[in-house]
């Protein structure tokens, strides 16, 4: 029964966060307005983000609205997710849950990135989505990496880094808030 629940949490929860991150990362990584599926998701979006904007202004091109909007939903989901004893440890839980969403959705892009490297579809809206999202983050890797022939290892130490970020502060986070040990989250 139990398994039953979390999956309909997460499932619940996945698609008003993906909508936020979509939101927060297109504008952050400045995909034009133009295209198609970031002027669907700003439509879905402005009606709940704008009121939001004006009481909490973006900066630099970080939509801070969004952001909160997106910590408060993991901060509901981990509320139904998890047996928290006190309101700070749930807000604790929220940024650990906002974290651990944010780095799996770059980890799902960078797989899909992977994924096209070898295909190389060209001309796809998706394909330059991504392409926007994550090269961002390749780039500075690259720079600093030396090159083994033909093969780009910088998709490698960002998923490195994920797991390392995980390990380290997400999980940790989540334990401490929940009373036990930070020992414990490396089990």
């Amino acid at each position: 029964m139990t398994d039953v629940k979390y999956f309909l949490i997460e499932t619940l929860f996945a698609f008003p966060l993906l909508l936020l991150f979509a939101r927060i990362f297109f504008q952050l990584f400045r995909v034009p307005f133009s295209h198609p599926i970031y002027q669907w998701i700003a439509e879905t979006m402005n009606p709940i983000i704008r009121p939001i904007e004006r009481v909490i202004p973006r900066w630099r091109n970080l939509c801070l609205a969004a952001l909160l909007l997106m910590w408060l939903t993991c901060v509901i989901k981990s509320w139904f997710y998890y047996e928290v004893p006190n309101l700070f440890s749930l807000f604790v839980i929220g940024a650990a849950e906002l974290g651990l969403w944010i780095s799996r959705a770059f980890m799902f892009l960078l797989f899909i990135y992977i994924v096209m490297s070898f295909v190389q579809p060209r001309g796809n809206a998706l394909t330059e989505l991504v392409i926007r999202m994550i090269e961002p983050l390749l780039m500075p890797i690259r720079r600093r990496l030396p090159l083994f022939g033909p093969l780009d290892l910088s998709p490698l130490v960002l998923v490195f880094a994920y797991v390392l970020l995980t390990a380290l502060l997400f999980r940790p986070m989540i334990a401490m808030a929940m009373g036990a040990p930070a020992s414990l989250a490396f089990l």
